[in-house]
């Protein structure tokens, strides 16, 4: 485990916030059209691949990149305000 930056250090306050459902769902989505748009220009039509490259792995790939910030925010626990 790291231990949080210290105080006036330039790093602090930096980072995904994940603080509510509403943050990890725009996340999500985010991450996911990013993952989606650089997989086909670098690889579909960069590298066209012989066997083609959307197999069930890569929707797999896709859930997890959206499921995992959301899970993340609904179940973390959070610091009390």
């Amino acid at each position: 485990m790291t231990s949080p930056a210290p105080s006036g250090h330039p790093l602090q306050g930096r980072g995904v916030k994940l603080d509510s459902l509403q943050n990890g769902l725009i996340t999500g989505v985010i991450w996911t059209v990013i993952a989606i748009v650089a997989d086909y220009f670098l690889i579909v039509k960069l590298l066209q691949p012989a066997d083609g490259y959307y197999k069930l792995d890569i929707y797999i790939y896709y859930a997890l990149t959206f499921l995992l910030p959301v899970g993340f925010a609904m179940f973390w626990p959070r610091a009390e305000k």
